[in-house]
């Protein structure tokens, strides 16, 4: 196994490992002692995915697209009330780097400036409506921000099927067409 291989699948375990630690702790706080002011109420999180790429591992990590690419997820924890496909699109649009953190995972989106407009659910379709301005790095970025976009819609269980529209184009228009 190369050495790259391997070292995703440490970063892999460890942020799983970090995951599971990190969901272990409580969502609540304790109620307040007689000689405390009361907190406000807890906040109760829920967990989106958000999904990056792992560059040219062959589907090792995740499902295989693009250029020999991964796509896998990244949770994010939110207010329960946040825990929806508008929320999961604007976090993942608001990612400015080309690689988050140590991670090393790969942000297709990095590039380009986009604001969601509007979505909304309809006989099971997600339709994603977009503005600004996308910037692809070429053929294998493509099926990336394609990817990337499409599988953040599909977490949810009312979503099947997703269109994606950008200054009212449809995406797949948009780009080259090398893996979509």
């Amino acid at each position: 196994m190369n050495k790259r291989v391997l070292a995703i699948i440490i970063i892999l375990l460890f942020a799983a490992v970090a995951g599971f630690a990190y969901s272990q702790k409580p969502t609540s706080t304790p109620s307040p002692s007689p000689q405390t002011s009361p907190s406000p109420s807890p906040t109760l999180l829920s967990t989106i995915n958000l999904y990056l790429i792992v560059l040219e591992d062959a589907g090792q990590t995740g499902d295989l697209i693009g250029c020999n690419d991964s796509l896998v997820f990244l949770q994010r924890r939110f207010p329960s009330a946040d825990q929806d496909l508008k929320s999961a699109i604007q976090q993942l649009l608001s990612i400015k780097d080309q690689y988050y953190g140590q991670s090393g995972f790969y942000n297709a989106l990095y590039n380009s400036n986009l604001t969601l407009d509007s979505v909304s659910i309809e006989n099971n379709e997600a339709i994603i409506n977009l503005s600004g301005e996308l910037v692809s790095g070429g053929t294998c970025d493509d099926p990336r921000i394609k990817a990337q976009l499409t599988k953040t819609a599909l977490q949810f269980p009312d979503v099947q099927t997703v269109s994606i529209f950008i200054n009212n184009q449809p995406l797949n228009s948009l780009l080259s067409g090398k893996g979509n």
